[in-house]
């Protein structure tokens, strides 16, 4: 019996199914959940629960912009470049 994958329960990853309206394959929730997290603990600012509340509102914004833009929803990896672009100019980083 399979287990179930527990990154299906993250927050960025539901966001990613509720904005996209696709379900991200197993590497791709990954991929997600490891990009959210290095935002939160590398880059933004304040108590642990501060830093994920910015990472994710980031990644909420970058999701609502790269779908109103017409992309490809499957392009996660396009997605994770954008919001690292974004959460790094937000906190006047390079």
């Amino acid at each position: 019996m399979t287990k179930r994958d527990p990154n299906l329960d993250h927050p960025a990853v539901q966001l990613y199914r509720k904005y996209c309206r696709l379900q991200a394959n197993h590497f791709q929730r990954q991929q997600i959940v490891v990009t959210v997290k290095w935002a939160a603990e590398e880059v933004c600012f304040g108590t642990e629960a501060e830093r994920m509340k910015s990472a994710l509102n980031h990644w909420e914004a970058t999701l609502k912009k790269f779908m109103l833009e017409g992309n490809n929803p499957k392009r996660v990896d396009w997605i994770m470049d954008r919001f690292e672009e974004r959460v790094r100019k937000a906190n006047g980083q390079k």
